[in-house]
């Protein structure tokens, strides 16, 4: 039972995962004045595009192999004098029972082009993944998921369809086998 419950925890963290790297449509934040003044943006820092709520779906994929849907919502916002985005997510329908809460700080390096975030959630769980950057509409991240005293790998791409609509797909590995596949998408909050 309770590798059952770490399973759907699980789950539930790696779709929340990819829904926080991407959240993003063109809606030009710095137009609302909601981006901070840092002179002009690269054109491989696209996080100010994340600002805002976002409604998000999708299915999750198990290592059992039953498909199950996904519902979640991120508010997104400038932090710590606008040198991070924080992405704010909360889980509208639990497959547990307990409503999961995660926090992401997502963090750009101007000089190498490159992305990072590091994610927290309610439960104990954390990650850190790193990006190279945008290769045209596609943003690959990889890095390490760690839930109790197991640490996964961790593989998500963020595809950018239009302006208010991103597609996340990936998945979690650890020991040989997939954990857990995802596929959401999240479409900005009107």
């Amino acid at each position: 039972m309770a590798t059952n419950i770490f399973r759907k925890r699980l789950n539930v963290l790696l779709v929340l995962l990819t829904l926080g790297v991407g959240f993003a449509s063109t809606y030009v934040a710095h137009a609302a004045g909601e981006t901070p003044d840092k002179g002009e943006r690269s054109k491989h820092d696209r996080r100010h595009e994340q600002v805002g709520t976002w409604f998000c779906s999708g299915v999750t994929t198990p290592a059992n192999g039953q498909q199950r849907p996904y519902y979640g919502m991120f508010k997104n916002e400038w932090a710590l004098d606008g040198s991070w985005l924080l992405i704010h997510f909360e889980e509208l329908q639990s497959p547990t029972g307990t409503p999961l809460i995660e926090d992401q700080y997502w963090g750009f390096d101007a000089a190498t082009n490159k992305h990072s975030r590091t994610l927290m959630a309610n439960d104990g769980s954390h990650a850190a993944v790193r990006s190279q950057g945008w290769n045209k509409d596609q943003l690959p991240w990889s890095g390490t998921f760690t839930a109790g005293e197991t640490t996964f790998e961790y593989q998500e791409t963020t595809v950018r369809h239009s302006a208010n609509r991103y597609r996340w797909y990936g998945s979690v590995t650890g020991q040989s086998m997939t954990v857990v596949s995802y596929d959401i998408t999240c479409n900005r909050s009107k």
